[in-house]
């Protein structure tokens, strides 16, 4: 959090920041799957849950000044941003070990009031229809021809679709 604040009194627009899911479903926001390298405790963020996680010290490895900084949930994160006014640059760090993790970050953003959801880059049938479901605002992706496909087989029932197929 103390990065995130020092970025709102430099008069920063945007902050950027990654998030994974630990043991118990929480969104918490670091970069690193494992934690020694920002904590000096040698465990994954799967194999914790957030009440372990934040009786760690995630500042010392930065700065003397900043011991005893903790990992934060993005909720907190969220909530700051929503009061300072920041825009947030949200990188979700899939590990393998996650549940709904797509969904517990955008409810997150969702229940903050936060309207503006934006994925990418999002290339495969399966991730695109996926991020339709979760009714994000804006689709990044490499191949266009497939996310408009897949966002007019949302809109369309499958008989549509193939009464339109005949006229192409």
């Amino acid at each position: 959090m103390a990065a995130f604040r020092g970025a709102k009194e430099l008069g920063a627009d945007w902050i950027e920041l990654d998030v994974q899911q630990c043991k118990d479903g929480q969104i918490i926001v670091i970069h690193d799957a494992n934690l020694q390298r920002t904590t000096g405790v040698n465990q994954n963020t799967w194999d914790m849950t957030y009440e372990e996680i934040e009786k760690l010290d995630a500042g010392s490895f930065f700065e003397p000044a900043y011991a005893g900084e903790k990992i934060p949930l993005l909720s907190e994160v969220v909530q700051f941003v929503k009061e300072s006014g920041i825009k947030l640059n949200i990188e979700l760090k899939p590990t393998g070990h996650e549940t709904e993790f797509e969904k517990c970050v955008v409810d997150i953003i969702r229940d903050a009031g936060m309207k503006q959801i934006y994925v990418w880059t999002v290339n495969t049938q399966e991730s695109i229809h996926k991020m339709i479901e979760k009714n994000v605002d804006n689709i990044i992706t490499d191949d266009i021809e497939l996310a408009k496909q897949c966002v007019y087989e949302s809109r369309y029932s499958d008989l549509l679709m193939e009464y339109m197929k005949m006229f192409e």
